[in-house]
């Protein structure tokens, strides 16, 4: 049997990847099968339009799709836990650190507010008022305070950077097997005159009349400084990305015909975790510096993948046609403490699978995406001259 299962056996992953693969497909379709059966005994299927069950599917299959990836970051945290930048110890103190400060500031504020009302006579017990938080009572109200909200926000991120870890080691997994062999296919794409590699130029914006014939990669060196650079262009990315995708779902007039604002902005907060699956992949290809040799200029997949994705997604008329239609329907009051909302959970988000990534993952990805390339290139060469070889043997 070979190691990793039927993936491996493709030929384009190796050792444990196929199978951390799969085992990720399965925890997939487990936790679909329980989301769903509990939603329908939940809310069960009488009186349902089609867009409230297209609605509810998907964000069914969004909830089983974070539940495999924080299940599975528990693993990746443990195989990726030493190729941090930044340790793995400094960024749990780090944490712990921001979650103590949050936690002493609402502390300090709910004691501010505790404190005027009892200075302005609003909780005296004289009044009929029920409560007495005076002198010893409110200080152990506020030490409990305290600690519930230190433990309850380093608990939340916590469970966000192990989901981070689930979801981008996914994302590792996928790349290191499929980056190197997409770019053989890139190489003499436009002499082809298959569908898929019509396919393939349309989405990565390669023009026929460039020749492919030539695929250049930088070899990459291990940083050992934490990329700002990449790490801010990638959360400015994933915001932006995460602002179209909320305004396509939420200000539709085709869906808030059925659908309420609010079921649409939860659904919308649920669905942003797939964003970073959009935007991240594109980066390896900028650390790697990937590229067609032209005769004047070198035609970046970077720069390529970003506006077509760009020119796919953000149609300044359309999106400025929904908020329209939905300022007829809703108070701009409305849309905005919603968009303002979505915009804190979503930033952070952001940030918090962004610097996973970069931190955790994107040194090792590029040297093994450039190792399997390099070899996947000789392999792919020797082919050739084997073919080209007038008694079919290697032409050395």
């Amino acid at each position: 049997m070979v190691e990793g299962g039927r993936f491996n056996r493709m030929g384009i992953w190796e050792g444990k990847e196929g199978r951390a693969i799969q085992v990720f497909g399965y925890l997939f379709v487990i936790f679909a099968i329980i989301v769903m059966a509990y939603s329908l005994v939940l809310v069960g299927l009488a009186e349902i339009s089609f867009w409230i069950f297209i609605l509810g599917l998907a964000t069914d299959l969004l909830v089983a799709f974070a539940l495999a990836s924080f299940v599975m970051g528990i693993y990746y945290i443990r195989q990726f836990r030493h190729e941090g930048i930044v340790p793995i110890r400094e960024v749990l103190k780090t944490i712990l650190q921001v979650c103590l400060i949050l936690a002493l500031f609402f502390t300090f504020m709910v004691a501010v507010d505790a404190l005027g009302m009892i200075d302005t006579g609003i909780d005296d017990p004289e009044d009929g008022s029920d409560n007495d938080l005076e002198g010893l009572d409110l200080a152990i109200s506020l030490v409990l305070y305290f600690f519930r909200t230190f433990l309850g926000t380093t608990a939340a991120v916590v469970v966000v950077m192990v989901g981070g870890f689930g979801l981008m080691g996914t994302l590792y997994m996928m790349e290191v097997g499929i980056i190197p062999k997409f770019l053989l296919k890139v190489q003499d794409v436009t002499a082809r005159e298959a569908f898929e590699d019509k396919i393939m130029m349309w989405v990565f914006n390669i023009h026929s009349a460039l020749d492919t014939e030539t695929i250049l990669l930088d070899e990459p060196s291990v940083e050992k400084t934490f990329p700002w650079k990449r790490f801010r262009t990638a959360v400015v990315w994933q915001i932006l990305f995460s602002f179209v995708v909320a305004i396509y779902i939420s200000l539709n007039p085709w869906l808030s015909d059925d659908l309420d604002f609010d079921r649409l902005f939860r659904f919308v907060s649920v669905a942003i975790v797939t964003v970073p699956l959009l935007v991240i992949p594109w980066f390896i290809h900028l650390r790697l510096g990937s590229r067609i040799k032209g005769a004047h200029k070198d035609f970046y997949l970077y720069t390529a993948m970003r506006q077509r994705m760009v020119g796919l997604l953000i149609t300044a008329g359309t999106l400025l046609i929904f908020v329209r239609l939905a300022l007829e329907n809703h108070s701009p009051e409305e849309i905005i403490m919603n968009f303002v909302e979505f915009t804190f959970m979503m930033v952070l988000l952001m940030i918090a699978f962004s610097f996973v990534y970069f931190n955790f993952f994107e040194n090792k990805l590029a040297m093994e995406v450039y190792r399997r390339w390099m070899k996947a290139k000789e392999e792919a060469d020797a082919v050739r001259e084997e073919e080209v070889s007038p008694d079919g043997q290697d032409t050395e």
